[in-house]
């Protein structure tokens, strides 16, 4: 059911800065889902497919990974939105534990249940040399897939640990930052519900200024498996500085149809020219904050039913396209020595990423309500949450909204 942004009184905080966002913030659920298929786009082209090379057209879908700065952005925002009056109002162990097994309740499941796909795979390919097929095609559980970083990502270390690559399920690096940015949030809100004035102003200019120096300069955003748990806490941090700002009558400025439309043409025209990336993600601020505020014709047309349920289901299209490029690829070797892009040629690299992004489509919409939505509910309710989460005790939550992470 769709949830109007005002139903609940706003923060103390919100109303000294003029009110919180008052528009459906479906509209912010939509441009996170369109943001995971552009990130699926991104990697099931390139080097996947070799022969559909875009960049000669556009740099527009090159450029994806920059929709994950997006993706730590809107987290920010909305643990603002949600969580940010009970944080702010002082530290509380039973509103923390509460948080933070909600949030785990919220990403771990689905995050294992990939890991387990990944594994499957991994001893499928042992049982195919076991009956010699793929024998000096496959190393299973080498290279970024060892046992030792399987219990990393379990542990949801992964993300802090010092690697050479991406290991496992690659897109489940950010996973593990988000989960870093979780654990540092409830303390981050309270410091930063005694900011005011210009202390806004050079907080965010030291985040910036961190994002800058990992980034080469801002020129490349890419950083995952090295320093992307900072990149991670930065944009998060900027995130939840953007709500603080969203909340300024002055914001409501950037909430017209004519605003956001600019918006949405500078952020399309600066990708599609490969503009430097520390000029886009100030452009995903921007857009973040005047979704968040309108209330027209931008945001009915991203709240249609069919763009809500793209970001409902966004986490698992994230988590799970990486398994099913994988396993196409495993297949493809296992039958011929080799994978299937560079076989391909421009019509049927085409026609292999549409039907590639199709059974994402639907393969997410399964494990959403298979697996995410209801692991998700069971944790909640189970006696280990009743007797040792809840207590007594619940974090009392601001406006919250669909735009959830």
């Amino acid at each position: 059911m769709r949830q109007s942004a005002s139903s609940s009184a706003p923060s103390p905080t919100a109303r000294s800065l003029g009110g919180p966002p008052t528009g459906q913030l479906d509209a912010l659920t939509a441009l996170r889902g369109l943001a995971a298929l552009i990130v699926v786009l991104y990697h099931f082209t390139g080097g996947f497919l070799p022969n559909l090379n875009l960049s000669e057209t556009t740099q527009f879908v090159q450029k994806g990974y920059l929709w994950v700065d997006l993706f730590f952005l809107l987290s920010g925002f909305i643990m603002m939105h949600v969580y940010g009056r009970s944080f702010g109002q002082g530290w509380d162990w039973g509103r923390t534990r509460t948080y933070l097994f909600a949030r785990f309740a919220r990403i771990y499941p689905l995050h294992a249940v990939m890991l387990m796909g990944f594994v499957t795979l991994e001893l499928v390919k042992m049982g195919l040399q076991a009956v010699g097929v793929g024998v000096g095609v496959f190393q299973p559980f080498t290279g970024e897939r060892t046992v030792g970083w399987l219990f990393a990502h379990l542990g949801m270390l992964h993300a802090v640990l010092p690697a050479d690559s991406l290991t496992w399920n690659g897109p489940a690096w950010s996973i593990g930052a988000e989960w870093v940015a979780y654990l540092v949030f409830p303390l981050a809100a309270l410091a930063m519900a005694g900011v005011r004035g210009i202390g806004h102003w050079l907080l965010a200019g030291a985040l910036a200024v961190l994002l800058i120096v990992i980034t080469q300069g801002g020129r490349d955003f890419d950083v995952t498996h090295t320093y992307g748990v900072w990149r991670c806490l930065a944009g998060f941090g900027l995130g939840m500085l953007l709500y603080r700002g969203a909340c300024h009558p002055l914001a409501r400025r950037l909430s017209s149809d004519a605003v956001v439309g600019a918006m949405l043409l500078a952020l399309a025209a600066a990708m599609h020219l490969g503009v430097r990336d520390a000029a886009i993600v100030p452009l995903f601020a921007l857009l973040i904050v005047g979704l968040a505020h309108n209330a027209g014709r931008v945001s009915a047309a991203l709240s249609a039913r069919a763009l809500v349920f793209l970001g409902v289901v966004s986490y698992s299209v994230y988590l799970s396209h990486m398994l099913v490029l994988e396993i196409v690829n495993a297949t493809s070797r296992a039958m011929t020595g080799e994978p299937i892009g560079p076989m391909l040629g421009v019509a049927g690299s085409v026609a292999v990423l549409v039907a590639l992004v199709a059974v994402v489509l639907a393969l997410s919409a399964w494990l959403y309500r298979r697996v995410e939505a209801p692991a998700r509910q069971a944790l909640r309710d189970s006696a280990f949450a009743r007797r040792y989460v809840d207590a007594g005790t619940s974090v009392r939550p601001g406006p919250a909204r669909r735009a959830t992470t």
